[in-house]
Order: structure tokens, then sequence, then C-alpha cells
């Protein structure tokens, strides 16, 4: 992340695409998110739709986990997103002088590295969500524009387990994020108090709904879901540096005008 700071600060072009090596960029890419950038100045965020070259595949015990993965499409049919929506790093471009003003505000990306002896994911949503929280809007475009050629070997649960407590690490923090994208309050703390009741409620729900569904097929994604909730709250809740730093983060990132 903090290669990824100074590359952004070093960066002299009006946008800035976060190819990594196994993105593969298709010929339509940088012409869409450029037109995108150039039609609408409140977009701060292009994401897009990805999938596997076509010399690779997902095994079938796998491809159920291929979002984990960022292979495929989200949720969400082509144009700006709802408020607090996130699209996949893989091929994320963003306005340069929108991410320059976010990191010279002092904003210091707290998703990154590890928590207890988990490996943290979601840095790229909180780049996402931090572009909105300074009033930015976010296109995704519902087309594959990027082939993620990712190494078939890591294609077995050993990685869904550990992308999964990775994602379940920092759940709540994005979580926390996105809500204060669409209020106006800027203190995490008094948000996280209002809304842990209906997370937590919701959270509940989301068990119960996967286990009547396992109860007859293998019970793995209830194991799955189970650690990664277990994670979600209690590295949000045994992290208080990281609590306080979010809560600087988005007073930091609201102060950034458009």
């Amino acid at each position: 992340m903090y290669a990824r700071m100074s590359g952004v600060m070093a960066a002299s072009g009006q946008y800035i695409a976060f190819i990594d090596d196994d993105n593969w960029p298709t010929e339509k890419y940088l012409h869409i998110a450029e037109t995108i950038f150039d039609s609408d100045t409140s977009v701060g965020v292009f994401g897009c739709a990805t999938k596997l070259p076509s010399d690779r595949y997902i095994p079938e015990a796998i491809q159920r986990y291929a979002s984990s993965f960022a292979i495929g499409h989200l949720p969400f049919e082509s144009g700006l997103l709802d408020t607090g929506q996130c699209v996949w790093g893989a091929g994320m471009a963003v306005r340069a002088s929108k991410l320059k003003s976010i990191f010279k505000s002092g904003f210091s990306p707290i998703l990154v590295g590890r928590s207890q002896s988990t490996q943290l994911a979601g840095d790229d949503s909180e780049i996402v969500l931090a572009m909105v929280l300074s009033g930015c809007s976010v296109w995704y475009e519902n087309t594959p524009l990027i082939l993620h050629a990712v190494d078939p070997s890591r294609f077995n649960y050993k990685n869904v387990i550990k992308m999964n407590e990775g994602f379940g690490s920092s759940a709540l923090f994005l979580q926390i994020y996105s809500i204060c994208t669409k209020s106006t309050m800027i203190n995490s703390s008094l948000i996280f108090f209002a809304f842990a009741p209906l997370i937590l409620a919701k959270d509940f729900f989301a068990l119960f709904k996967c286990f009547i569904a396992t109860k007859s097929t293998s019970n793995i994604d209830l194991k799955l879901l189970k650690r990664f909730f277990y994670l979600k709250w209690f590295c949000y809740l045994s992290n208080p540096k990281m609590r306080m730093l979010q809560k600087i983060n988005i007073a930091k990132a609201k102060a950034v005008l458009i």
C-alpha cells in the first residue's frame, strides 16, 4: 500500500489505473475508462467486470468462489453505483488529483498488513470509500475489460479459506466506512454504537440462512461464514488503535472538497 501511495504521489497523469501483473487490460479498457472520467467530473473511481483468459479455468469445486478472486461480474448494471458500494481492485482506475488530495490530507490506509495472525484485505475498497467520503462517485462497467490471469495454482480451498479470513478481518471497518459515506456523522465510534445491533442482527440472519441452505449439503460454506463473522467482530473490537485511525481517516477524507 505504501509503495502504491508513493506511486500515486509521483504520477503525472490525470487518471491512474491500478494494473497488477496478472491484470491484462483489453483494447477498450483505457478508452472506456477515460471516456467515463471525461464525461462526468464527479466520477472519481472506475471499475469493471473481469474474466479469465481463454487458456485458464476455475475447477468446478471452486467456481462458486470466483468473486473472491475478483473474477466475473459484480451484482450491478453499468453506471454510477449507489453511495457506499465498491468495485474490485483488479483494473480499478481513479482520478489522480482527488486521490492525491486525500493522501495529502493525512489519510493513512489502515487495512494493510496483519491483524493478530491474519492478513488483512480490503485495501482497494478502503481507497474507493475514501474517494466517496470526499465527494466522488463510482462508475462500474459491467463489460469484462480486464483479463484476470490468476495463477491456476491459487484455485484451491486453502486459498479460499485464507482470503475469506482476510475479508472477514476487514469487513466491519469497511462497513463503518460505507455507513459514513451515507451519513452526516463523522464519528465512527458513534456510528458503530448506533448501527452495531442492526449489523449484528443481519449477520446472525445470514448465518441462519446459510445453516438452512447447507443442512443437506456440504457445510464448508457455513464454516467459512462462521469464521468470516468471528474475525469481522474480533478484529474490529480488539484493535482500538485501528478504530482511532479510522475515525481520523473519515474526518480527513470528508474534509477534502470536490
